[in-house]
């Protein structure tokens, strides 16, 4: 988790990603019940969030599974 976290402060999008599975399955609040993205769309979609916003800093906070935004 604390490389991951790391690679996405610095948007190093490609390194981060490969952390994860290429089977993994990802979803937010926003992705309806029973449905998920794949790596590669999760990635797209992380993209178009950094086009828009930008990673000021990243306060972990308890568990290192627990971010504090």
């Amino acid at each position: 988790m604390r490389n991951l976290v790391h690679t996405l402060k610095f948007k190093d999008i490609d390194k981060a990603f490969g952390y994860y599975d290429e089977k993994a399955r990802f979803s937010d609040m926003d992705t309806l019940r029973n449905e998920s993205r794949n790596k590669e769309e999760e990635k797209a979609q992380f993209n178009g969030f950094l086009e828009n916003f930008d990673i000021s800093s990243i306060d972990v906070t308890g568990y290192p599974d627990h971010l504090d935004y």
